[in-house]
């Protein structure tokens, strides 16, 4: 999707209340200076081009506070609005009928605030939006029967494209940033694995998505045996190597499909989405032993949806449940907690 955000910026510019809220009183700060430039003669505007070009952009910001309102938000509304704030730039442009006209200089605000939240790709079709818009205002301008001169609007055309272009930039540097940011909020650092967070943000989603499609769900939790023992022995620069050869060779065995992640200090937990029984079985038995070959051993509590639970903090219990008698077992070995 162009117009898809990385998560921090979703969460920034969709699901903040605050950041809408700011954007929000900032238009109509600029409606009412529009007004009030215009009544003091700082810029010549006719009353009838006053009146239907403060007539839209109040309606523009109605629109917006019934949006938020209705706490109405998603990426559609994010793309739209975007290309409508360009559009509320062009609206007094019209009522100024002169290309010469500073007040264009917004255009390339609009440039530089979408640098920030969006793709270079999306990036590079704002700019074109953009100059499309200051064409269209010096089209309509010329169609009123005022004077354009045309050499003055295809330079300050240009002088937008090449803006645009340097913005394109910034957006690709910060949108590389941005994902980085985010792959490290969502990674064990020690063993490179997906951490805790990731986990809590992907298993409901795969249980959700079991439960509707009614397919199993298979939830592993594996617990590092004796990892105290090796830490006060070998120190923690040995435990921490056996915890990434355990998460190294825990991860070659799971399928494509599979998350596995660090769960907490010596702990590991897999989803194994779309996994009967039988195959979770086999695939808990892979993971022993693959942890066996790397000389470590685990315990491995196994849990399925729906047979041993059906709701998300359920089937982890089982599954923690199903760990505690892996270790009354003696450890290095796989266990069920089938409900009755």
């Amino acid at each position: 999707m162009a117009t898809a955000l990385t998560p921090a910026v979703g969460e920034m510019t969709i699901a903040d209340p605050s950041f809408r809220r700011s954007v929000l009183a900032l238009r109509w700060l600029l409606l009412g200076l529009w007004i009030a430039l215009v009544e003091m003669g700082v810029l010549d505007v006719s009353g009838v081009a006053l009146l239907v070009s403060s007539a839209i952009l109040a309606a523009y910001d109605i629109f917006h506070v019934v949006l938020e309102l209705r706490n109405v938000v998603s990426d559609r509304i994010f793309t739209l609005t975007r290309h409508l704030d360009v559009v509320t730039v062009t609206v007094p442009l019209i009522a100024l009928h002169d290309v010469r006209n500073p007040v264009f200089t917004i255009y390339f605000l609009t440039m530089i605030g979408a640098a920030h939240l969006i793709s270079k790709k999306t990036m590079l079709e704002e700019v074109a939006w953009v100059c499309a818009n200051y064409l269209a205002f010096a089209v309509i301008t010329a169609l009123l029967g005022h004077p354009v001169p045309w050499a003055y609007a295809a330079v300050v055309t240009v002088c937008m494209a090449m803006m645009g272009l340097n913005a394109s930039i910034l957006a690709g540097g910060e949108e590389r940033l941005r994902a980085v940011i985010a792959s490290i909020a969502v990674t064990d650092s020690l063993t490179g694995l997906p951490n805790r967070r990731r986990f809590h943000e992907s298993y409901p989603t795969s249980l959700d998505e079991a439960i509707s499609k009614q397919t199993p769900l298979a939830l592993m939790l594996i617990d590092f045996d004796h990892f105290k023992l090796i830490n006060d022995r070998d120190g923690h620069p040995a435990g921490d190597d056996k915890l990434r050869e355990v998460a190294q060779a825990l991860q070659s065995v799971v399928r494509h499909q599979d998350l596995v992640a660090r769960y907490g200090g010596d702990e590991f937990i897999v989803v194994a989405p779309h996994a009967t029984r039988a195959e979770a079985r086999t695939l808990a038995e892979r993971l022993r032993v693959a942890a066996e070959a790397s000389g470590s051993s685990v315990s491995i509590g196994l849990a399925v949806y729906p047979e041993d639970a059906q709701h998300h903090d359920a089937l982890i219990e089982a599954a923690d449940a199903a760990l505690y008698l892996a270790k009354e077992a003696g450890r290095n070995c796989v266990r069920e907690n089938v409900a009755a």
